[in-house]
């Protein structure tokens, strides 16, 4: 292509002559036209030269070229391969400013910078972040209250108290602090003894995400290394001494999330209590309420559902619940609606106790 006096043409090159000349008028070129100098701002825009004929054949262009350097720069043109980027080459000639572009990529790159923009979608999306719901949630699921992969995190049916108003909208997550020094008590000094591996292990969990922002404690060796400090004694010496010298092979490379992994993992192999959770599905069934004593039956029946595995929003556990209740408590929950959910069925037999317990005080004890 070439801009001539206002009008884009077709470049044509005829065998046995050294100059090209011009072809057919191209008026739809124009409409890509790109202003390249800044106009003042006082200035008028100047209207658009309208497309025109050409004027001159194509002999009187090739008698009007006689410059050597302008051959030079229009070989140059007719060589420049169609793949290559986009060059602009403006040189003042005696009748005309030639520029160079390929054709079919760069106009289509041309319209779509000069095309108007996309209309907003008429659908607003929703803010990034995390919303309160999620933390309702991702709660009640850590609390076995909810089934994995369960929905609703709070208010009615959702297996946890109401939550705060406007659940859905992102907040802000806290600030990161700088030069945070260690905080908290240490664990307890583990001996051998299995009774107590899970809890240390636990204690352990604590004292680190309590520390996390401490320097060091990011390190995935550093927390294994922390850990032999506070496993002590002859029933544990050898397996601590066996553990340091695996630390001591690791590059740090290798200082990657498996690490920590792989140390509770033989800890529990080595360690952990295997009875504990029969021995809390037994202490489960035989769980029963200690009149009036209501909350205390509740926390120990969450805890021993935690430790057996179950999920406090199972039928079964529920039963469980109900059948270490007094019948005159289990009757006020089976009244209807009768519930269907944990919080709800616990809720009730609260409600049914403090009642009596007010009857009681008027009437006196049965």
């Amino acid at each position: 292509m070439i801009f001539h006096q206002g009008t884009w043409y077709t470049l044509r090159h005829k065998a046995g002559n050294s100059f090209p000349h011009l072809g057919a008028e191209r008026p739809d070129i124009s409409l890509y036209d790109v202003q390249t100098q800044t106009q003042p701002e006082t200035s008028e825009p100047e209207p658009p030269e309208p497309p025109k004929s050409p004027s001159v054949s194509p002999a009187s262009d090739s008698e009007s070229i006689q410059d050597p350097e302008d051959d030079s720069l229009l070989r140059t043109i007719r060589l420049t391969p169609l793949a290559s980027p986009l060059v602009i080459v403006t040189r003042s000639l005696p009748l005309m400013t030639t520029t160079a572009a390929t054709t079919t990529t760069q106009t289509a790159a041309l319209t779509t910078s000069t095309s108007a923009p996309a209309a907003p979608s008429s659908t607003t999306q929703p803010p990034a972040g995390t919303s309160p719901a999620d933390i309702v949630t991702s709660l009640q699921r850590a609390l076995r209250r909810q089934q994995p992969g369960g929905g609703g995190g709070g208010g009615e049916g959702g297996g946890g108290p109401p939550g705060p108003p406007n659940l859905n909208v992102p907040q802000q997550p806290a600030q990161q602090a700088q030069d945070v020094k260690m905080m908290g008590a240490l664990p307890s000094v583990f001996a051998g003894d299995r009774m107590y591996a899970d809890d240390f292990i636990d204690q352990l969990k604590v004292y680190i995400r309590l520390n996390r922002q401490v320097a060091g404690m990011g390190s995935y060796v550093q927390r294994v290394a922390f850990a032999l400090t506070l496993i002590q004694g002859p029933l544990v010496a050898e397996w601590m001494r066996t553990m340091g010298e695996w630390i001591d092979t690791l590059q740090p490379i290798d200082d990657i999330p498996a690490v920590w992994e792989q140390f509770l993992t033989e800890f529990t192999t080595q360690y952990q209590d295997t009875q504990r959770q029969q021995r809390a599905r037994a202490e489960l069934k035989a769980l029963r309420l200690k009149w009036p004593e209501i909350d205390q039956y509740a926390n120990n029946f969450e805890r021993l559902t935690r430790i057996a595995g179950y999920h406090l929003g199972n039928p079964e556990t529920i039963e469980f619940f109900i059948e270490g209740l007094p019948r005159s408590v289990v009757e006020d929950i089976l009244r209807p609606p009768i519930p269907d959910t944990y919080e709800t069925t616990k809720e009730k037999a609260i409600q049914s106790i403090k009642s009596r317990q007010v009857v009681e005080n008027i009437f006196g004890p049965r």
